[in-house]
């Protein structure tokens, strides 16, 4: 079992921002949400309380989805409509990879949707391949992150680059 679909290779760009606080995680994660194309696909890293869920929430309201935002834990997987439709992930509890594809992410990618995935590292090669990884470190205080956003596409590269230009 491999990838879903290969990205075109392309040079990756990386871009690093210091949040201070689950508002400032959340306002990273509004501009990606706001400029991500449909079938993108965003893959989450960080510890357990790193910011994942915050930063989907800004995803969510970059796509415009008005919808309280939770973490799927134990769901595995919520779906959401705004603009695009956004399939909020979490493989910490995924058994498998039998588990995996019974999710049906591949047919949700093909509508156009735009996947979220937390604890993507835990099955990266039986996910889509990522437009974007975004890992989260903590900072020097309890509330403060780095966090770290690669291209890994076209698509993902064009959207790092928007956000470093934008960035204060």
């Amino acid at each position: 079992m491999g990838k879903f679909h290969k990205k075109d290779p392309v040079s990756k760009m990386k871009f690093e921002r210091l949040s201070n606080s689950a508002e400032e995680t959340g306002q990273t994660g509004f501009q990606i949400g706001s400029m991500v194309p449909a079938g993108a696909v965003i893959a989450l890293q960080g510890p357990l309380g790193g910011g994942k869920t915050c930063f989907v929430q800004g995803i969510a309201l970059g796509l415009g989805i008005v919808n309280e935002v939770v973490s799927p834990t134990y769901t595995l997987v919520i779906p959401y409509s705004g603009r695009l439709k956004l399939l909020h992930v979490d493989a910490y509890r995924i058994r498998d990879a039998d588990e995996l594809m019974e999710l049906a992410l591949e047919e949700e990618l093909e509508t156009g949707a735009v996947l979220a995935i937390e604890w993507f590292s835990r099955f990266e090669n039986e996910f889509p391949a990522a437009d974007v990884i975004v890992t989260f470190a903590d900072g020097k205080t309890e509330f403060q992150r780095i966090i770290s956003i690669e291209s890994c596409s076209e698509a993902g590269r064009e959207v790092v680059a928007r956000l470093s230009s934008t960035s204060p």
